[in-house]
């Protein structure tokens, strides 16, 4: 049987890749999980198994909930298992509400707009649960704490030591994303402080700080195998490790330029550079905190630096 290979991104589901899958009778495997339906008020333990599939991807390497297509055993196979599930509005919330008893809270990306089917109002609806940073996670049911990993056999419990593992690991994590906050908030302190700046009548200063970024390369060689599908977080620390550097070069040559060149002349163009790339290294800044807080839970942490300068 030809191999299909499973999407990387929510948005990379398809009818076809879905026909495929049930036309080969693939078994559901560590990165996926078919669901027959969103919401079931007729089985009082649906929400239940959703949060555990829920748990069990966000404890180990993350996969894909793909709900609208049935189980092989109940409608027997190919593609009549594609059953659909209601097309509401707001897909994403329903699923939201489904795994609220999960602590702590899981980060999903739902697929928008979901994928639409031959039968009338029906659609599929697929949502990708990465890999956590919080993990693990835990099922609250009756006051009790169940723990879930996800493997090639499915949803299996979580020994006592792979709890303590994952514990441990995640205050590891926790500490590279805090130090991580803590350098973005030392580029951002140092911001002002890189301008030139009338020393007397005829001398203007050159910075004696760089926007200094090599720790970020060093960060998120630990950190990539949790954020390696947060391309948006990825895009912006290239993006601000970007800016720094060009930032660094202006700020090497203005001693030449000031030493060459009429100073106020040199002074003014070079704030006016420097001028143009603080609002997107701002921005770069605040994007990367929003989402280590939005993802990740970890707060701004003020940098060092005001310590010593304060």
């Amino acid at each position: 049987m030809e191999r299909i290979e499973i999407p990387k991104s929510v948005g990379d589901w398809t009818l076809s890749l879905v026909e495929a899958l049930v036309d080969a009778e693939y078994f559901e495997t560590d990165w996926f999980d078919f669901k027959e339906f969103l919401s079931n008020n007729k089985e009082p333990r649906h929400g239940e198994r959703i949060c555990i599939t829920a748990c069990a991807f966000a404890n180990a390497n993350g996969g894909f909930m793909v709900f609208g297509v049935s189980d092989r055993s109940s409608r027997g196979t190919k593609r009549d298992r594609i059953v659909g599930i209601d097309k509401k509005a707001d897909l994403a919330k329903i699923f939201g509400d489904q795994i609220k008893t999960v602590e702590p809270t899981i980060f999903y990306t739902p697929q928008n707009p979901p994928i639409n089917i031959s039968k009338p109002a029906k659609v599929i609806f697929a949502v990708h649960i990465p890999k956590s940073a919080k993990a693990p996670h835990a099922f609250i049911h009756d006051n009790q704490c169940r723990f879930y990993k996800r493997t090639n056999q499915g949803n299996e419990p979580m020994s006592y030591g792979e709890i303590v593992d994952a514990f441990n690991y995640r205050d590891h994590l926790r500490s590279k994303l805090t130090f991580l906050s803590s350098q973005l908030s030392n580029i951002e302190y140092l911001l002002p402080h890189i301008y030139s700046t009338l020393v007397d009548k005829e001398h203007y200063s050159h910075p004696l700080v760089v926007l200094d970024y090599n720790l970020l390369d060093a960060l998120l060689a630990d950190l990539y195998p949790i954020v390696r599908n947060d391309t948006e977080l990825l895009h912006s620390i290239s993006r601000l490790k970007f800016m720094c550097m060009t930032t660094n070069g202006l700020i090497s040559k203005l001693p030449w330029e000031l030493a060459q060149r009429p100073q106020e002349e040199v002074a003014e163009e070079y704030n006016r550079n420097i001028g143009e790339r603080e609002p997107e290294t701002q921005r770069l800044i605040n994007s990367i905190q929003e989402t280590l807080l939005k993802n990740y839970d970890v707060e701004k942490i003020p940098p060092p630096l005001f310590k010593m300068l304060g």
